[in-house]
């Protein structure tokens, strides 16, 4: 096992520059044991998950540092909690979200908050611009404000929802990817490509 990288310059045919070795880190690959195949780049760092969790509740992530991206190196392997990954957040009794923190060392609480987004966004269609957050579930696009961030959790309160049109319920509804640029977000599901309008959060529009 290990992390292969390719040089894609449109001046020469693609080829492998690069093998990272992790067979130490994976002891157990290819011996019965169990690979997740989920990595998420935050800045320069690839934080490379392989699972499965384990009975204490922790899971092994693997930080990769690609300062050199020509030979990216292993900074160091985590013991991590993950939150629980769910189709949406947990709620409090006023109907804000909560978002539980990935614990990982050497991040502000604002650089985990981004990166236990990405790692949610398998199961939760989310993206984030500055303290607003849009959520994408059941064919329906919500936006949040964040009003606190702390060490463990950061707490949105509901700004305003799309649902979607009784003809919008009968499409597709598998999202492939979700993107947010300035006042639009970009959903690529199963019918095709929808723009929703942000610029008022309280009131997101479908644009197109």
């Amino acid at each position: 096992p290990g992390l292969w990288t390719a040089n894609l310059s449109p001046d020469s045919p693609p080829r492998i520059i690069h093998h990272l070795d992790l067979s130490s880190q994976l002891p157990n690959v290819g011996q019965g044991g169990v690979l997740v195949p989920r990595m998420i780049l935050h800045r320069d760092t690839i934080y490379w998950y392989v699972g499965p969790t384990s009975p204490q509740g922790h899971t092994n992530v693997i930080r990769i540092d690609l300062s050199n991206p020509k030979q990216p190196a292993v900074r160091d392997v985590l013991k991590v909690t993950p939150p629980q990954l769910a189709a949406e957040f947990a709620f409090d009794a006023r109907g804000n979200k909560r978002v539980e923190l990935l614990q990982i060392p050497g991040l502000s609480p604002r650089e985990r908050l981004e990166l236990t987004l990405e790692w949610n966004s398998y199961t939760c269609r989310c993206v984030m611009q500055s303290d607003t957050l849009v959520t994408y579930h059941d064919k329906a696009l919500s936006t949040w404000r964040m009003v606190s961030l702390d060490e463990q959790v950061a707490v949105f309160e509901p700004l305003g929802s799309r649902p979607p049109t009784p003809l919008e319920r009968l499409m597709s509804s598998v999202v492939v990817d979700m993107l947010l640029n300035d006042n639009f977000v970009y959903v690529l599901h199963g019918g095709g490509l929808t723009v929703f309008d942000i610029s008022d959060p309280a009131r997101p529009l479908k644009a197109g």
